[in-house]
């Protein structure tokens, strides 16, 4: 009985957020939210065979092999498409499909085989091969299933080590491209889907040395059944929470970077082009305290100095050295430490707002990262001055 619940659990949990997530369609349309239903979807088609497997229902196995075959290989390009929904646009999301043809390729080929095997050479299968990992020394039909089933394990493994390597890029790239649009970042990176990713990563680690050694090793053994699947459970949940909770990704994003302003034209290199505006950003930056506006974006600026926005973050990369939203951040914090120093009796929070932070916890991460100190320190450091 403990085999079997714990076998389904992540089975379980994933079916609930994939209706959890498909139900949330009728409320509002979300494309990233339907991805990772489908994505749960998938995930609880995995863990179906799993629990079939390893409660030994011998009668299902040809059908729920099938579907792990297809699961099993579906599931990490799944991910990878879920991730890629959040941050780029849906035409590159559309030529992503093609991922899921090796599933469907490998899941129909055994599917075909499974067919063609008399009983007798299916039950020989399912024990000698599925449970015992005996995959050479055999011929016929028998022979071509075991071969298959080894070139899953093998294409399985390549599938997880470039979705995660791919993944993290994808993330790393999509968090400097939000940088370099808007000066307040809260609420619009993926850092916890960064976290996820590590964790995932871990975890796939032993998904990977899990089907190398083979499911049949932890058929008998209760406890190393238990812990990958509590652990399996727990992540699947925090994506799901994740997932229903993000509202921000690149379809927000979409409508600002479409707001482009005509291209200025210019005889001068791009060198002395990004020094004159860089000097004309500063300007106008510290004239009109642009950086005290919370929500404050590259269009924003670039409007004011009639310019391009992909002009104006070239020059700050460029000249400055920065991100769009780490020069922003880093004017309000100058502009904290006047605040300070001339009117010490400021609690933090108004200072915070003032200085054009949404929220004192970024303010308290930028005031950190561009001062080596807490705002309390600094100001304790000021009065002792």
């Amino acid at each position: 009985m403990g085999q079997l619940l714990f076998s389904s659990l992540p089975m379980y949990v994933s079916g609930f957020w994939a209706l959890l997530l498909l139900c949330s369609q009728i409320e509002k349309y979300s494309r990233t939210r339907l991805v990772l239903a489908m994505f749960m979807t998938i995930t609880a088609l995995l863990y179906y065979a799993h629990c079939v497997f390893f409660n030994e229902f011998y009668s299902m196995i040809p059908v729920s092999d099938t579907i792990y075959t297809f699961a099993t290989l579906a599931i990490y390009p799944m991910l990878y498409i879920f991730l890629m929904s959040m941050t780029s646009s849906p035409q590159r999301l559309r030529k992503l499909w093609v991922l899921l043809i090796p599933a469907f390729i490998f899941s129909g080929t055994v599917g075909v085989l499974y067919s063609m095997m008399s009983e007798q050479e299916t039950k020989e299968f399912v024990k000698q091969c599925l449970y015992d990992e005996q995959f050479f020394g055999h011929t016929g039909i028998y022979h071509h299933m075991a071969i298959t089933h080894l070139v899953i394990k093998i294409v399985f493994a390549i599938t997880v080590i470039s979705v995660l390597v791919a993944g993290m890029n994808k993330l790393v790239k999509y968090e400097h491209q939000i940088k370099s649009v808007y000066s307040n970042v809260e609420g619009k990176t993926l850092i916890s889907f960064k976290i996820f990713l590590y964790l995932f990563c871990f975890s796939s680690m032993a998904s990977f040395i899990f089907n190398i050694v083979g499911r049949y090793n932890f058929e008998n053994t209760f406890w190393l059944l238990t812990l990958p699947s509590i652990v399996f459970s727990i992540l699947i949940f925090i994506l799901g929470l994740l997932g229903l909770r993000q509202a921000f990704t690149f379809e927000n994003m979409d409508a600002e970077l479409q707001e482009i302003p005509p291209q200025p034209t210019t005889t001068e290199t791009d060198k002395q082009h990004s020094e004159k505006l860089a000097t004309r950003i500063e300007s106008v930056i510290e004239e009109k305290q642009l950086f005290r506006l919370p929500n404050l974006k590259v269009s924003d600026l670039a409007a004011q100095l009639y310019t391009n926005r992909l002009y104006i973050s070239q020059a700050i990369n460029s000249v400055m050295h920065l991100s769009f939203s780490d020069y922003i951040n880093k004017k309000r914090i100058e502009y904290a430490t006047r605040l300070i120093s001339e009117q010490p009796e400021l609690p933090i929070a108004d200072i915070a707002y003032e200085s054009g932070f949404a929220s004192q916890n970024s303010f308290y991460r930028n005031f950190k990262n561009f001062k080596g100190c807490s705002p309390k320190v600094y100001m304790r450091l000021n009065r002792n001055t």
